[in-house]
């Protein structure tokens, strides 16, 4: 029997299973470690490498995520090697959007308009306070830069959306968006 021929088949196969194994490792460690510093739990809001989403699950291996009737896999490993935000954390997410209004003699009445809506929306804190500022004017008229706060980010399409709607049909006009 050649040992030497099994010592060199024994090594590749071991090099082999090693490197097939370094994912898996580091993915176990690294939950290891979210568990240990708890920069997050179940039910946490958080963002990293661009997917947002609702922590419903802290494996060894993984981190789920919802979203949109969607569950996201997140590598545990990810979370050492990218930055992330959890907006629990912080207990409100910033929303912000740009609307164009004609610059008429009714642009004061459209913007008490727009923030009596704002302060009426279910979605949106009263603190933090909202902002409304004009941002840029033309000939065609003003870009205005809205800005809110809400607890849950997965609601700024929701909170957006019902704001942009009560608006337009209080003065039944049409946006170019």
């Amino acid at each position: 029997m050649n040992f030497r021929s099994l010592f060199v088949s024994l090594s590749l196969v071991t090099v082999a299973v090693s490197l097939a194994a370094k994912d898996i490792l580091s993915n176990i460690i690294s939950g290891i470690s979210l568990y240990m510093d708890r920069k997050f739990e179940i039910d946490d809001i958080i963002e990293i490498d661009g997917q947002i989403g609702q922590v419903k699950k802290i494996g060894f291996r993984s981190v789920e995520l919802f979203k949109n009737n969607k569950f996201i896999v997140v590598p545990n490993k990810l979370f050492t090697t990218k930055s992330f935000v959890n907006y629990t954390q912080r207990g409100f997410y910033k929303v912000k959007f740009t609307i164009k209004l004609p610059n008429d003699d009714t642009l004061n009445e459209k913007l008490d308009v727009l923030d009596e809506i704002i302060k009426n929306n279910n979605y949106v804190l009263d603190n933090p306070g909202h902002s409304i500022f004009i941002t840029g004017m033309s000939a065609f008229g003003m870009e205005i830069l809205v800005k809110f706060f809400l607890i849950n980010p997965l609601d700024d399409n929701i909170a957006v959306s019902e704001i942009l709607n009560e608006f337009r049909n209080r003065f039944d006009f049409k946006y170019d968006f």
